[in-house]
């Protein structure tokens, strides 16, 4: 069986004569089957960035179609894309490390808007792994019905902010919105908002989160949630 090897349409060198950059072109589009139909390399000839493409679109099935690497050759970052838009469904579309190889942040989205039906759709990690932020995001739109839809956490694990969105507007009925802890779990600011706009609650409105507060606190033996 002949296997058919396609040839870079476009090559751009260094002036020492290396390979800076090849683009690979069918009909006038990007274009490639067999590999990637961009390549940038690193002045060592190693490789910088790869980017799939089928008919002018980043595309690519079975793997990321946006690879960027370190000059260690470790990965720096993938993008999984089909016909251009940012999509993948049985894990992160986007994901980019820090320089140890953790992973930094991890983005879920469906058809080129972050989404992702069960769980956070961003997650943000600190150097050793742990998690610094999570959001909630249902079709482009920061949203969760029954909690915090963003939450910050400290290095310690501990929860520094909390926000409640619902259509990507801070909202929440029976509470602050806003909510920002020291790290020994001590509230030191409250706002709260009803869909975007930022209200002072009444002294009835204030009186009824606190007892559901202490109510929930004494159930999870004073831990707050």
């Amino acid at each position: 069986m002949i296997q058919l090897v396609s040839y870079p349409a476009f090559t751009r060198y260094n002036k020492d004569g290396s390979v800076l950059l090849e683009k690979y072109f069918i009909d006038g589009k990007q274009h490639r089957e067999d590999g990637p139909a961009f390549i940038l390399y690193y002045e060592d000839g190693s490789v910088e960035e790869e980017e799939y493409y089928l008919d002018n679109l980043r595309h690519r099935i079975d793997g990321p179609a946006v690879i960027c690497y370190n000059e260690d050759g470790s990965v720096g970052m993938e993008e999984y894309c089909v016909n251009d838009q940012t999509h993948r469904i049985d894990g992160p579309a986007f994901i980019d490390y820090h320089e140890n190889g953790t992973t930094r942040v991890e983005k879920y989205y469906v058809d080129g808007k972050v989404h992702r039906d069960v769980g956070p759709a961003v997650l943000e990690h600190y150097n050793d792994g742990s998690l610094s932020l999570e959001l909630y995001y249902t079709k482009g739109n920061k949203h969760k019905e029954d909690g915090p839809a963003s939450i910050g956490y400290y290095p310690d694990g501990s929860v520094s902010v909390e926000m409640y969105y619902s259509n990507d507007k801070l909202h929440r009925k029976d509470g602050p919105a806003l909510v920002v802890f020291k790290e020994t779990g001590e509230v030191t600011k409250e706002q709260w908002f009803h869909h975007g706009k930022e209200y002072m609650p009444s002294p009835e409105q204030v009186a009824a989160y606190r007892n559901k507060l202490n109510a929930t606190s004494a159930v999870d033996g004073g831990m707050r949630i």
